[in-house]
């Protein structure tokens, strides 16, 4: 009896042996036993949902900037406001003299422009003081687009303000100014003036977007994106038949719209724009960036502080996206950049790149805004 008790004890102490040296040498990760095993095809595996329409997103945008007409600028020579003569500079001077900041909450504004990093509450006082503007902004954000999901109402300034988003409020603060100073003064139909204004907002909501993404301050790219194309809105009132720069026996057909402006004014929109930053005492940089954004005078690229280059190069960018997208019914053109100016970010070749449907979507939203704006 005890012969077969033994002989039983070894076998349980064997197996227990053998137990132990499978759990020793078994797998410590959880998939590690099927590394031998044949890999499943990634094409079996369903790809993520968005990837499809990604896909088309991409492939539109190509079809899109393939159609652009491309402009080198460097092959023309733009005139800066110091190579006006004497009298289209007095003449430019007395024409834009009539649209000073023409109140205190001009002059607050001008100071919220200066500043980038004014704070949600500034803006929000300067908004109390016109019960219009507050009313229209109070509509937007009770909008379908922006309205909330327990369908509670805004009735606050400033929650309003942080729903719509800082820059986008500013942006728009800014086109009531400027609806107001050149209301009734200008030759221009209210619908070239939404559509001057609606390119400058999303330029402006494109280059904040942009900085975020390679990690640069937004706020000065915002306010130069915003204001990039304010002479636009005063170059109709130059229009005497000027000759301009350029001999108009030159074939004009193929020209970049900043040449053409040229010809027929004798200069072009971003030196009215730095004339009128000068009036409107706007810091010097915001100046350079207004009368350089076409790079037209590459040479004083190279002039200009860092902060400065960054956010004429992310104005540049946002513009040729905007024109890519066709945001305001824009004409399908873009200017080309070269290398050089590229490699100040560390931007790729291929900027195009960051045209992705996120950032279409805040563009949707800039013209959202505006349109109901315009209501």
């Amino acid at each position: 009896m005890s012969y077969y008790l033994l002989v039983l004890g070894l076998f349980i102490i064997v197996g227990l042996l053998i137990l132990l040296y499978h759990f020793l040498k078994s797998p410590k990760e959880p998939f590690e036993a099927f590394k031998g095993e044949q890999p499943l095809d990634s094409r079996d595996a369903p790809p993520p949902v968005a990837a499809p329409q990604k896909m088309l997103f991409k492939k539109e945008i190509e079809y899109k900037l393939a159609r652009c007409k491309k402009f080198d600028l460097s092959k023309h020579k733009m005139r800066s406001p110091q190579e006006l003569s004497p009298q289209q500079q007095k003449i430019i001077y007395q024409e834009l003299k009539n649209f000073v900041l023409p109140s205190a909450v001009g002059t607050r504004l001008a100071a919220l422009l200066r500043d980038p990093n004014a704070s949600a509450r500034e803006i929000a006082q300067l908004i109390a003081t016109d019960p219009l503007l507050s009313a229209r902004l109070l509509a937007i954000v009770n909008s379908a687009y922006f309205r909330q999901p327990e369908g509670k109402k805004i009735h606050s300034i400033h929650q309003a303000i942080l729903l719509l988003g800082f820059n986008q409020v500013r942006n728009l603060v800014f086109h009531s100014f400027l609806e107001n100073t050149l209301k009734g003064k200008l030759p221009l139909p209210t619908e070239e003036v939404k559509k001057i204004w609606i390119h400058s907002a999303t330029v402006a909501s494109v280059a904040g977007f942009l900085a975020k993404q390679i990690n640069r301050a937004s706020g000065l790219a915002v306010t130069a994106g915003l204001l990039h194309d304010i002479g636009k809105f005063f170059l109709p009132l130059f229009d005497m038949g000027n000759e301009g720069s350029i001999s108009l026996q030159e074939d004009t057909e193929n020209l970049p719209p900043f040449v053409e402006e040229e010809i027929k004014y004798g200069f072009n929109h971003c030196v009215i724009g730095g004339f009128l930053s000068q009036l409107w005492k706007l810091p010097e940089e915001m100046t350079k960036i207004i009368l350089y954004h076409h790079l037209g005078l590459r040479e004083h690229l190279q002039r200009l502080n860092k902060e400065v280059q960054e956010a004429i190069i992310l104005v540049i960018l946002a513009d040729n996206i905007c024109h890519i997208l066709g945001a305001a019914e824009e004409e399908a053109y873009i200017y080309t950049l070269p290398p050089e100016t590229l490699q100040i970010l560390n931007l790729p070749k291929q900027w195009e790149t960051f045209i992705t449907p996120e950032l279409k979507k805040e563009v949707d939203k800039t013209i959202y805004m505006l349109n109901e704006f315009y209501r």
